[in-house]
């Protein structure tokens, strides 16, 4: 095991895991006061992440690592929310900073606090290049980056594969959903909450509509007023055409309307595509 003595190692977060690291740090010969030459985010907002980020710009950090006493698969959808955005932060500074290794280290909770704190510290002071980093009852796992052949291109889709994409009506993901029409018969299942629009869209008249609305409602009907009331309309319509199009490439596509941030609608959405 490496040797932190002497460092200055800043803990961000709060709570057991956060505390037991505190410990382990200071237990080590290292502080956790003054400017830091790294940082341990066991934090629950990415946001503090970010903010410590920003007031660190002007002298990064050796090391950044993503700390979580949850295991590779969290306990639940917010654990694994906010574990998520943290770990993908710190894999964000691994690339943007060059001077500062950013890693994730991941212990699974058959380990306790304690335990669990100390494998980040061996982490911390030894490291091995690892971006991700899993320990459990029965050992450490790391994932290493590899580089692989691209991918061929205009490659043919077979079988008329069932494919789901999320928010695939508008934006870069109905770009995929085109992309994979383009390559043959397809079966696009898009989970969005833009719904395609049912006709065409009479952009001029909509606006007439809005203003008219906005009139009889009391309102002044300002250029912003109306923009904002014919907006959903064109979102629509972009869903519209872009749904057409994959249709006109032959794929089979269906839309669900779902909100991605609520699992059991997800599940069940799923459920009625298989």
């Amino acid at each position: 095991m490496g040797s932190i003595k002497g460092r200055v190692v800043r803990v961000l977060g709060e709570g057991a895991f956060a505390d037991a690291i505190r410990t382990a740090v200071l237990s080590k010969g290292a502080s956790t006061d003054g400017d830091p030459d790294s940082v341990i985010d066991v934090g629950s907002d990415v946001l503090d992440s970010f903010a410590l980020a920003q007031s660190l710009d002007g002298g990064h950090p050796r090391d950044w690592i993503s700390a979580n006493h949850g295991g590779d698969v969290p306990e639940s959808a917010a654990h694994g929310l906010t574990a998520g955005a943290r770990a993908g932060f710190a894999k964000a500074i691994d690339r943007e900073w060059q001077d500062c290794a950013g890693r994730v280290v991941n212990i699974a909770t058959d380990l306790d606090v304690d335990m669990a704190a100390a494998l980040v510290i061996e982490e911390l002071g030894a490291p091995d290049g690892s971006v991700e980093v899993a320990w459990n009852a029965e050992g450490r796992r790391a994932i290493e980056l590899a580089v692989v052949p691209f991918p061929e291109m205009g490659g043919t889709l077979s079988d008329s594969p069932v494919i789901v994409l999320t928010g695939g009506t508008r934006g870069i993901t109905a770009e995929v959903a085109l992309a994979f029409a383009e390559r043959g018969p397809c079966k696009l299942a898009l989970l969005a909450r833009t719904a395609p629009g049912e006709s065409s869209l009479d952009e001029a008249a909509a606006k007439v509509e809005a203003k008219a609305a906005l009139e009889a409602a009391g309102e002044r009907a300002t250029p912003a007023k109306v923009r904002d009331r014919v907006a959903p309309l064109k979102r629509a319509e972009e869903a519209r055409q872009n749904v057409a199009k994959m249709r006109s490439l032959g794929a089979e596509v269906q839309f669900f309307a779902v909100d991605l941030s609520s699992p059991d609608e997800v599940r069940a959405c799923l459920d009625a595509v298989r």
